[in-house]
């Protein structure tokens, strides 16, 4: 014969985990208190891999704030524009965009594009974040080499293709384009021979 032994729950056991859980936050509609700020996951798919990842974005004052922003960032996950957080500088942006595509570009442009950020863009914004560029540091990059950028401080003429740098710069001209940096700055490059 064979005994069958059957444990019976504990009461104060069951007390003492529900008091822990008590504290802890909850996640809800992907949105959660921790600390004082709110905060707000999505997933995001690996461009290289495929992978579906959870990414966690903080910092938010309110509930509804780390909402609107979930919402946003769904959005433009769902459309393969979402761009990650992260702390690449234009210049270190750039000169990954020019190795990439030197294979592609004709030797002498090629030169003359590296010349391009290494005496005129590198110096002035080379180490801002690329995430921190705004249309009107582009605008104000600009305006400052029309007025003083050249040789020996002298005015020096902006090429032809200025629109196409502003692109590759990140100046966006639509709202909700900044995810396409990349290809427009590609077109801009090859615009410009």
């Amino acid at each position: 014969m064979t005994k069958n032994i059957v444990a019976t729950p504990d009461p104060a056991d069951s007390n003492r985990s529900r008091a822990s859980k008590k504290g802890t936050p909850k996640l809800r509609d992907g949105v959660m208190k921790r600390g004082k700020t709110w905060s707000y996951v999505i997933r995001v798919t690996d461009p290289e891999t495929g992978i579906s990842k959870p990414k966690w974005v903080s910092g938010f004052a309110t509930e509804d704030d780390a909402k609107a922003a979930r919402d946003e960032a769904r959005v433009a996950a769902r459309r393969g524009e979402y761009v990650n957080r992260n702390t690449i500088t234009v210049g270190a942006y750039l000169e990954e965009w020019i190795e990439a595509h030197s294979v592609e570009i004709k030797p002498k442009t090629l030169h003359g594009y590296r010349m391009l950020i290494r005496l005129y863009i590198a110096p002035r914004i080379g180490n801002l974040r690329l995430q921190a560029v705004r249309p009107a540091t582009v605008t104000k990059l600009y305006r400052e080499l029309l007025t003083g950028g050249g040789k020996n401080g002298k005015p020096r003429p902006v090429p032809r293709g200025e629109p196409r740098y502003r692109d590759c710069l990140g100046a966006p001209r639509a709202p909700g384009t900044a995810g396409r940096r990349e290809a427009s700055c590609r077109r801009g490059m090859e615009g410009h021979r």
